[in-house]
């Protein structure tokens, strides 16, 4: 979403913030602000909520996924 936030928007996420996602203002906070550490801190967020989305994918797809040679 980084791209097209940024071409459409611009670093302030277009009209009222309409278009800052996360990870536009976590290069908000990076690179405009100079916040280093806390665009690391939201960056390490996304990694562990990615992370987390991940592992229930991979657990649960046994559930949800249908494999023809298990019937057998």
């Amino acid at each position: 979403m980084f791209d097209t936030a940024f071409v459409l928007g611009g670093s302030r996420g277009g009209t009222r913030g309409s278009l800052l996602f996360y990870v536009l203002n976590l290069w908000n906070e990076g690179f405009r602000n100079g916040r280093f550490g806390f665009a690391s801190a939201l960056a390490w967020v996304l990694v562990i909520a990615a992370a987390v989305v991940i592992v229930l994918i991979f657990r649960t797809s046994s559930r949800w996924v249908y494999y023809e040679s298990e019937g057998e």
